[in-house]
């Protein structure tokens, strides 16, 4: 972490590459929640890093964010992600990769990589720790996230 007297002590330059990055991580964050072999929790997290450090109040939008901000503030504050975003990931996963070998035509080599990869990709998310998910009903844990999210922002600008 960037000590707190450093943190807006950035060339303006570095600012600018800080922003660019972590607004690709953001797009490919995404992509990853719609695609079944890419990844969302690390490209979200490593935007949150060039965001706290180029531009709080990007970093502060990513938190908010109905897509994207709850399943970061859940591997933020709490170090996991939620039951059904786990279920959901797997389904998404066996759906695409079925629908791949069904209609993509594939070649053997591509069927077995599409396994692999796979296979790697289901592995990561059942190892992803489970947070509990409040019994409160969606409209509380909607307000209840982005008061989260209120607090965690007005903690990074303290950094």
């Amino acid at each position: 972490m960037i000590p707190p007297d450093r943190q807006f002590d950035l060339p303006p330059w570095r600012r600018g590459l800080y922003v660019v990055l972590g607004s690709f991580f953001v797009g490919l964050g995404a992509l990853g929640a719609f695609l079944p072999l890419l990844p969302t929790t690390p490209f979200l997290l490593l935007a949150s890093f060039f965001y706290v450090r180029s531009s709080p109040r990007l970093n502060q939008r990513l938190l908010r964010s109905r897509l994207l901000g709850g399943f970061l503030r859940d591997w933020q504050q709490r170090g996991g992600v939620r039951r059904e975003v786990k279920v959901l990931a797997l389904a998404v996963v066996a759906v695409g990769v079925t629908a791949s070998i069904m209609l993509g035509n594939l070649p053997a080599w591509g069927i077995g990589l599409l396994l692999t990869l796979a296979a790697i990709g289901i592995t990561v998310v059942i190892r992803l720790p489970v947070v509990a998910d409040e019994s409160a009903p969606q409209t509380q844990r909607a307000d209840a996230d982005e008061q989260a999210a209120a607090e965690l922002s007005g903690v990074e600008a303290n950094y």
